[in-house]
């Protein structure tokens, strides 16, 4: 579906120009690529299951029917963003950081039932203490189960490659940066490993998923090892690179297939290691030296980079072609001068893919996620930033008409750059929208509802007879007509 042009932005009329420039491009972009969705999965509201029927056979069996908001984020992913690819994003939490090595102190499960915020609840239950081993084990169980049943869920509505980008997030509401966590993924924190919480039950319900549903070597299986932990795999490349060779036994494909799996890091797209690569890089709280060669031979043996790619845009809205490289383009950087290798050099190991693990419009103007942009130049200059927290009409950024135009605007764009598989200067082969909150386009996670949607996500029929009057029972930050333009691009290769 066409969305017309915007009007004037920055005091230039902005033509809607949409034909993409590949100028020195060397590859051939083929059909492109899709625009993808992201499930996000943040506690155990998010995975846990939920009996929606219970009958009664002839032979008097109990026969339920279970969904989980993971499962209906799926469902929705199918009927909104179409497509053939999805990116779950589980989110598990550490406690407290060594000041000196920057390692996690524990490491924690989500289990309060509100929205998005931190600090989260994940000390009541389990602690990981080695003396909570029956609790402990519960929660990897329902983490296990819960993640299976979504995989099979997103295999039954045919999708064919499933991508799993893990994230850590500070549990304390400290604002702690997961990319200077000093994390080994076997190293026990209070009894458990963030292999043993994460990584295993993943790739545990991945295996069995394929499995139940015959999918072995029809399905493609992505599985990054972590997401936006730069130290952590400047740290313990090693400890990283015996994970990936871990994850190919756990997740077992058959002969001739094992193409079909892919293990691969998702990085931030600058400052690889931490804060800790200027001058001669050391480990932190010590003189040890970073093992730079170590790291750089893990990136080069993967199969895949990804990173969080928003754009600062402000200086190329005006001109036909809109610039979605820039944080490519540090990354190439930064890669360059700390590595002594090029992102072009790097993508040759393996005939590498890159991806786009997350991309998006935020519609925020700071760090905090509290104010929405007042204007254009920082809604493109800082797309990263967005609103957290569940939808509030006061708040929604896209309640601005300059907001909802470039909006539209951007998304328009993006399809025909994902078209050309980037460009003009650097290849991407896949990518994938960041699906929470005021970034949530397609309106796929439960909190880009207002607090009278029911849990399905749909507008609970008896709002109109509890909501304040200052609130907005139907408010949501999906945009139907963006996304039928991005499904129909995904299904059916249609430009706008």
């Amino acid at each position: 579906m066409a969305i017309g042009p915007l009007p004037v932005l920055l005091g230039v009329s902005l033509l809607c120009l949409c034909a993409v420039s590949v100028h020195a491009q060397n590859w051939d972009a083929g059909n492109g690529i899709d625009l993808s969705c992201s499930i996000m999965v943040w506690g155990e509201q998010d995975y846990n299951w939920t009996i929606t029927k219970e009958t009664k056979n002839k032979q008097g069996q109990i026969i339920r029917n279970y969904t989980s908001h993971c499962m209906q984020s799926v469902r929705l992913a199918r009927q909104r963003c179409g497509g053939k690819s999805l990116n779950f994003v589980p989110t598990h939490f550490w406690k407290w950081q060594d000041p000196a090595t920057q390692e996690p102190v524990r490491l924690c499960y989500k289990t309060n039932k509100g929205d998005d915020q931190v600090p989260v609840v994940c000390d009541d239950f389990v602690d990981w203490y080695p003396n909570n081993r029956t609790s402990a084990f519960n929660k990897w169980w329902k983490f296990y189960k819960g993640m299976k049943g979504c995989f099979i869920t997103a295999i039954w509505e045919g999708f064919t490659e499933l991508k799993i980008t893990p994230h850590l997030d500070d549990g304390t509401g400290a604002g702690g940066w997961r990319n200077t966590l000093g994390l080994d993924p076997w190293k026990e924190h209070e009894g458990y490993s963030y292999v043993d919480i994460m990584l295993k039950p993943l790739a545990r319900a991945l295996a069995e998923a394929i499995e139940d549903t015959n999918s072995a070597g029809k399905v493609k299986v992505m599985m990054t090892l972590q997401g936006e932990m730069n130290y952590a795999l400047a740290a313990y490349p090693d400890s990283w690179l015996g994970v990936m060779n871990s994850i190919r036994e756990w997740i077992p494909m058959p002969k001739g297939s094992e193409g079909m799996l892919k293990v691969g890091v998702s990085l931030n797209y600058n400052k690889l290691c931490g804060f800790y690569c200027d001058g001669n890089p050391t480990l932190a709280g010590s003189n040890q030296a970073m093992n730079i060669d170590g790291y750089k031979s893990l990136l080069q043996q993967v199969d895949y980079l990804g990173i969080s790619n928003y754009p600062s845009l402000a200086e190329s809205i005006n001109s036909a072609n809109w610039d979605f490289e820039g944080p490519i383009a540090a990354l190439d950087d930064e890669l360059q001068a700390g590595f002594g290798i090029s992102l072009t050099e790097l993508m040759a190991y393996n005939n590498k893919e890159f991806h786009l693990s997350e991309f998006g419009l935020g519609g925020g103007s700071d760090q905090c996620g509290c104010k929405a942009a007042g204007n254009v130049a920082d809604l493109s200059t800082y797309t990263f930033f967005g609103l957290f927290g569940t939808y509030g009409k006061y708040q929604d950024p896209w309640q601005q008409q300059f907001a909802k135009d470039f909006q539209a605007e951007f998304y328009k764009k993006a399809i025909y750059w994902f078209k050309n598989k980037g460009g003009p200067k650097y290849r991407v082969d896949g990518g994938y929208l960041w699906c929470m909150s005021s970034w949530d386009v397609a309106g796929l996670y439960w909190t880009s509802y207002n607090k009278y949607a029911d849990w399905l996500f749909q507008p609970d029929p008896r709002a109109a007879a509890k909501y304040k009057k200052e609130d907005d029972p139907w408010g949501t930050y999906y945009k139907p007509r963006i996304m039928e333009m991005i499904k129909a691009y995904n299904d059916d290769r249609k430009l706008p």
